[in-house]
Formats: structure tokens, C-alpha cells, sequence
């Protein structure tokens, strides 16, 4: 039997990315499911899911917002697949991405997560760069981890960037719901202290830089 990839993809306010961020994840040549949960949001998030007709997606819908890592956390919480593909409404997922992520975690079975690398781009797709000239090993041990982490902060340059094999979550737990902002980064760095973190240097995903960025935030 095929592995089956989940993607999961929390979203608020992302009417106007959403379209082209699930087309690009349905495009991927892997076996997926894709969980969208949407976070209250006020625009045409909703309607712009559901016009996709395709039994790989999942919809679920909270009664309250319950903040990025909530929302987050119960995509994880419903994934049917292992690994985890972390993913953003504004962004886009370039073709091979999943398995390229998925290949680098086979080649490390005791790695805890592999982040891509990204190329960006404006709020109409254009071309913004790349990182290459970032010279971190495929592998990074817990030492390397902190002195990166501690001079340059975040290693994975997007919530898009991560992939999270199931046994992760149940060493370390989920993203803690707490944090309104760097819950990311302190997943990361519990991740880290159990388990070897993977740079793919392949750049096969899209991060958007664009001035709604902040929609994502609870509105209370």
C-alpha cells in the first residue's frame, strides 16, 4: 500500500491565495489527503474550499477561533496519513515538493522533521529569490540546532517548510495553542532536543510575502 502524505492547511481570512495554494497541493504526484480547517474567517475562505470537488479534501469548520497553533493542532489531530506536511493559504507548493520532503525523512528514519527550502515571491507571484546561499548541513544535530537557532533564529523559513513524521508528535506533543505567534518555534526547538532536524536544500515550494500576512492572527 502506498504512504499516504496528509497536508494539512489551518486557514483564516485566505480568500485570496487559497485558490492556487489547494490547486498546487492537489497537483503533487503523491498518494494525499489534504484536512483544510477553517478558523471563523470572514471573507469567501469557505466558499473558495468547497468548490473544489475532489474526495482528497477534508473541511472542518470551528465554532470559535481558536488562534494558529489551535487551528493547527486540530488538522494534526484529524490526519489520517503519516508524514505530516505542514502548509499556508498564501503559498504555493512547486511539482515534487511532497515527495522530495518524503524521501529526505526515509533516507533519516530517526529524524524528527525536514524543512524545504523556498523560493519568494510578491503578492502577484513574481520572483523574489531564494536562500541559496544557506550553507546549513542536510543534518543538523542539537548543537548545530541551538548555535543556528540562537544567532539566526527560526531555521524553516515557513510553516510551509516543515514536514512532521507522525512519531514526532507522540515523543514531543503538538504546537503548544498558547503561543499567538512563535509557537513554531518552540515546537522546533522541542523537536530538537529528541531528534536530528533535516534541511532539504531542494527549492520545490513558494513562500508569498504580501501585506495581509498578519490576517492569520486571532481576531480577539
Amino acid at each position: 500500500m502506498a504512504m499516504l502524505i496528509t497536508v494539512v492547511l489551518p486557514v483564516y481570512n485566505g480568500q485570496p491565495y487559497l485558490e492556487k495554494a489547494i490547486s498546487s497541493v492537489l497537483a503533487q504526484d503523491v498518494d494525499l489527503e489534504l484536512i483544510i480547517s477553517d478558523n471563523c474567517s470572514s471573507d469567501g475562505t469557505l466558499e473558495v474550499a468547497e468548490g473544489f470537488a475532489d474526495s482528497r479534501i477534508r473541511i472542518l469548520r470551528n465554532d470559535q477561533n481558536i488562534g494558529i497553533f489551535g487551528n493547527l493542532n486540530r488538522c494534526i489531530s484529524a490526519a489520517r496519513g503519516d508524514p505530516i506536511q505542514v502548509f499556508c493559504h498564501d503559498d504555493v507548493m512547486l511539482p515534487g515538493y511532497l515527495a522530495s520532503q518524503a524521501a529526505l525523512l526515509a533516507k533519516h528514519p530517526d529524524a524528527g522533521l525536514v524543512y524545504g527550502m523556498p523560493q519568494r515571491i510578491d503578492e502577484q507571484g513574481r520572483f523574489l529569490g531564494t536562500y541559496e546561499h544557506d550553507l546549513t548541513p542536510e543534518r543538523i544535530e542539537w548543537p548545530l540546532y541551538l548555535w543556528i537557532s540562537s544567532h539566526y533564529g527560526n531555521l524553516p523559513a515557513s510553516g510551509s517548510s516543515v514536514m512532521i513524521p507522525r512519531r514526532t508528535f507522540d515523543a514531543v506533543g503538538l504546537f503548544d495553542p498558547v503561543y499567538p505567534l512563535a509557537g513554531d518555534l518552540e515546537f522546533y526547538n522541542r523537536v530538537a532536543e529528541r531528534f536530528p532536524i533535516l534541511r532539504n536544500k531542494d527549492v520545490k515550494h513558494s513562500i508569498r510575502t504580501h501585506q495581509l500576512m498578519t490576517s492569520a492572527l486571532p481576531t480577539s
